[in-house]
């Protein structure tokens, strides 16, 4: 899975979903958000704590698809700190996720 996106626009939908993720609890996937590619030109952040789901979509250049789970909170605060500008994400066969922005790698 590859993709870019402008950091206000992946902001705005992690702001909407992060809240939802369950920062503890006895199922840990809870903790985490669904990134899930959706057609060529957006994706879809999702996260449910059980009792309530929260879903946003948010335009993004979708260079190759697929979906990954990931932290909810340190996904968020990655890209808080991340410089203004695009956001290229790519998440490796082996599940790794490499996030860049500028000089900025994660």
């Amino acid at each position: 899975m590859e993709f870019s996106i402008d950091k206000r626009d992946l902001l705005r939908g992690l702001n909407r979903t992060h809240g939802v993720a369950e920062r503890k609890g006895s199922m840990p996937i809870l903790s985490n958000v669904l990134i899930s590619t959706q057609g060529e030109d957006a994706i879809r952040l999702s996260a449910t704590d059980l009792y309530q789901g929260v879903s946003a979509i948010v335009p993004a250049k979708i260079l190759r698809e697929g979906q990954v789970a990931v932290s909810a909170k340190t996904f968020f605060d990655i890209a808080k700190a991340l410089p203004l500008g695009e956001v290229s994400v790519t998440v490796a066969e082996n599940k790794g996720m490499t996030i860049r922005s500028g000089k900025v790698q994660y």
